[in-house]
C-alpha cells in the first residue's frame, strides 16, 4: 500500500446567479472537509445563463470576488479545491478557467480550457477564447494531480501528456450536455482516460436537466470506486497512489511507447 489520499467530486446543478453558486459551491467544500477529503473537485461551471456569448458578462479576473469566496472557503476548510470559473481576458470573450487552490487560500495553479465545445448546435467560441496550455500539473502534498476541462476529455493527448509528466490523479470538471449516447461517452472516457494512462480519474459533472451527472472516480484499472446518486450530492473515495507506480510496472506503457512512429504517421 502507498500513499492513501480522500477525494471528493462535486456533483451539482449551477444555480441562476453568483452569488447563489459561490454560496452552494462554498457549502461543498466544507462538506468535503467534513468527510475528510483533502481535496475537492466542484463541476465546471456552466450558468443557467446559457448562451456562451453571455458568458464574457458574468466573467471576472481571478482576484475578483467569486474566486476570492472559493479560497476563503478552502482556507477555512484547510483542503484543497479545483474549481471552474469564468475568468476575464481583457477582451470581448473570456476564459473558461480551472484553478486550483491550495490550503492556505492561495492560488496554485490555472488552467485555460484548451479545446472548446463547437458541437451538437452549442457554441462555446461566442463567448470563450481557448487557452494555450496543455491541461494543469501540480505536485501535492499528497501526490502530482492533473487537470483539464470538459470536452478536453475527448482528446486522449492532453491526460496522455499530463501522465508522461507524473500526474497521478486526473481531475476533470465539466458540465457534459445529456442526449443520446452521452452519458455513456461520459462513463467510457473517463474509465478509457484512467486505463490507457494507468491512473486515477475523478469526475465531476453537472446535474439537473440538460446534463448527464454521472460524477464518478475511477481507479487505473478502469474500476468505478464511487459513482454520485441523481441529483445533486457528494462523493469519497480513498485512493491508493501507490497502485499508480505498481500498475505502471507491470504495463509499462511508458517504456513501450514509440513516438517516432506516431510523429512519422502524422508527417505523411
Amino acid at each position: 500500500m502507498g500513499r492513501i489520499v480522500r477525494v471528493a467530486s462535486v456533483q451539482f446543478r449551477s444555480a441562476a446567479s453568483k452569488a447563489e453558486n459561490l454560496a452552494k459551491a462554498k457549502g461543498f467544500l466544507r462538506k468535503g472537509a467534513e468527510l475528510g477529503a483533502e481535496i475537492v473537485c466542484l463541476p465546471e461551471w456552466l450558468p443557467q445563463i446559457t448562451e456562451p456569448a453571455n458568458f464574457p458578462r458574468i466573467a471576472e479576473p481571478l482576484d475578483g470576488p467569486f474566486v476570492s469566496g472559493l479560497r476563503e472557503a478552502a482556507r477555512e476548510s484547510g483542503i484543497y479545491a479545483i474549481a471552474s470559473v469564468f475568468e476575464s481576458s481583457g477582451g470581448d470573450k473570456a476564459y473558461n478557467t480551472a484553478i486550483l487552490i491550495g490550503p492556505d487560500g492561495s492560488v496554485l495553479e490555472k488552467y485555460r480550457k484548451a479545446h472548446l465545445a463547437d458541437i451538437l448546435g452549442y457554441k462555446e467560441s461566442d463567448g470563450i477564447m481557448p487557452g494555450s496550455s496543455p491541461g494543469m500539473i501540480h505536485k501535492a502534498d499528497f501526490g502530482t494531480l492533473g487537470a483539464i476541462i470538459c470536452y478536453d476529455l475527448r482528446f486522449p493527448e492532453l491526460p496522455r501528456a499530463l501522465a508522461l509528466r507524473g500526474a497521478e490523479i486526473l481531475f476533470v470538471p465539466a458540465a457534459w450536455f445529456g442526449g443520446p449516447g452521452k452519458e455513456a461517452q461520459w462513463e467510457v472516457l473517463l474509465r478509457a482516460r484512467a486505463i490507457e494512462n494507468g491512473i486515477f480519474t475523478v469526475g465531476s459533472c453537472q446535474a439537473g436537466e440538460g446534463f448527464v451527472g454521472g460524477t464518478m472516480i475511477v481507479d487505473p484499472q478502469g474500476i468505478v470506486l464511487s459513482r454520485a446518486p441523481i441529483g445533486e450530492g457528494i462523493i469519497c473515495a480513498d485512493l491508493d497512489l501507490g497502485r499508480v507506480e505498481a500498475i505502471g510496472g507491470s504495463i509499462p506503457w511508458r517504456s513501450h511507447r514509440r513516438p517516432e512512429l506516431y510523429s512519422a504517421l502524422l508527417e505523411r
